[in-house]
């Protein structure tokens, strides 16, 4: 007779994929308890407690307003310094991901706001674009759920959100969903065509778009000749899509980093085939794309990098800055 043991299985350490906000301020806000930053990995278990936290720096995190196996939200908190953002659980502890506490102011947007308040969470704006219009570089805004623009900006560009200014490298401006919160930009019919929408020029770029509800007709992001470009945990679509264009669609735009981003229900059913799901255009460069999903996408590719001769003609400018004839 042969006999025979089973060993458990050890169980694995939590591990971090990304955050959407690589920087913010740790007081301010609500309850002066800084930024909330939301941390996307795997094998975080189900609730935070005495052997599951996060430490920013090495200081706990003071509010966990949301915990599962593959998402964690924390409010920063007086202990969070700049340094590694690590997970840890009675499985162990995870990688750290960097992280700077930095200066910033912090705003809220609610459906029970006024434009005319001060922006404080006990005060709060009510629309997004009251919040375009007065943040800085280095601000976070958190839109409460229910919040939305849908409308036409009255900027004469044919979207939701104009941005004709921007943050700063190290102060991004960010519009992120308060945690747990549904928050639309866009519309699908075309009126106006896209959600968000970058001038272009290089004074654009740093914005940081996190956890929202992105709609657009042919596109519901369209950034040009602007850099430094963060959009995390967002849900895309663009059912009626059609023509040379992308979901979302980038030219001359650099640093752009798509994490965590759903992008489905892209083109109608006869789009072209120069329609894509994302669609990384004309020398736009340094582009770091992961752990997004991108479904049922209509017309061509579902990601789609391509460069073309610039004004119709000239040199071929590849991706990298590479000129060929």
């Amino acid at each position: 007779m042969i006999g025979f043991s089973v060993v458990p299985a050890q169980a694995q350490a939590p591990h971090i994929f990304y955050t959407d906000l690589e920087s913010a301020p740790n007081k301010g806000g609500k309850d002066n308890g800084g930024a909330f930053v939301t941390i996307s990995g795997k094998r975080f278990g189900a609730s935070a407690g005495p052997s599951a936290y996060v430490t920013v720096g090495g200081g706990r995190a003071a509010n966990y307003p949301c915990w599962s196996d593959t998402k964690i939200c924390i409010q920063l908190g007086a202990a969070a310094a700049s340094g590694p953002i690590v997970v840890t659980t009675a499985a162990g502890t995870s990688n750290g991901l960097p992280f700077i506490v930095r200066p910033g102011r912090i705003f809220f947007v609610a459906t029970t706001g006024k434009d005319s308040s001060s922006g404080s969470y006990s005060s709060p704006w009510r629309t997004l674009l009251k919040a375009r219009d007065s943040m800085k570089a280095g601000d976070i805004a958190y839109a409460m759920d229910g919040v939305s623009q849908t409308n036409d900006d009255g900027q004469g560009w044919n979207t939701c959100f104009l941005m004709d200014s921007g943050g700063q490298p190290g102060m991004p401006i960010a519009i992120v969903a308060y945690p747990g919160a549904t928050v639309t930009m866009g519309n699908v019919n075309g009126h106006p065509d896209s959600a968000i929408r970058s001038k272009g020029h290089p004074n654009n770029g740093n914005w940081v778009f996190a956890g929202l509800t992105l709609r657009g007709k042919n596109d519901a992001v369209n950034l040009a000749a602007s850099d430094y470009w963060r959009f995390v945990n967002n849900d895309i679509s663009c059912p009626n899509g059609d023509e040379a264009a992308g979901c979302f669609e980038t030219q001359l735009s650099s640093y752009i980093k798509f994490f965590g981003n759903n992008v489905h229900d892209a083109g109608r059913p006869t789009a072209s085939a120069l329609y894509h799901g994302v669609y990384i255009g004309t020398d736009s460069n340094h582009v770091e794309l992961g752990w997004n999903t991108i479904s049922n996408v209509h017309g061509c590719r579902g990601i789609q990098v391509h460069s073309s001769p610039l004004q119709g003609g000239g040199p071929m400018i590849l991706p990298g800055g590479i000129n060929t004839t």
